[in-house]
This record gives C-alpha cells, sequence and structure tokens, in this order.
C-alpha cells in the first residue's frame, strides 16, 4: 500500500506478506531505513490517526 499528499509529497509505503509484522518505508527512498511495526501496534496507530 502506497499513500500520498495531494502533491505527492509524504510518500508512505507499507508492505505485506509477514505475518504479524509491517514494514513501513518512505516511498521515495527506496534503499532507505525500513521502520518494522507489529500488526497490533501498526492498528493502534491507525485508529489513533484518524479520530
Amino acid at each position: 500500500m502506497n499513500r500520498s499528499n495531494g502533491d505527492g509529497g509524504a510518500c508512505v509505503e507499507v508492505a505485506d506478506g509477514l505475518p504479524g509484522l509491517l514494514p513501513v518505508r518512505d516511498s521515495k527512498v527506496q534503499a532507505g531505513p525500513v521502520l518494522i511495526v507489529s500488526a497490533g501496534a501498526w492498528t493502534a496507530f491507525i485508529r489513533n490517526a484518524v479520530k
């Protein structure tokens, strides 16, 4: 999944296929660092981000 703001910046990419884990990165920097979070932590983040 890849999401951007209306200007095409602030891109976030979330990969799937790793049971229980979600790798998250800046899709503009493909060789850059990856943040790996648990599925539960990601769910909590999304729930709080859309309030």
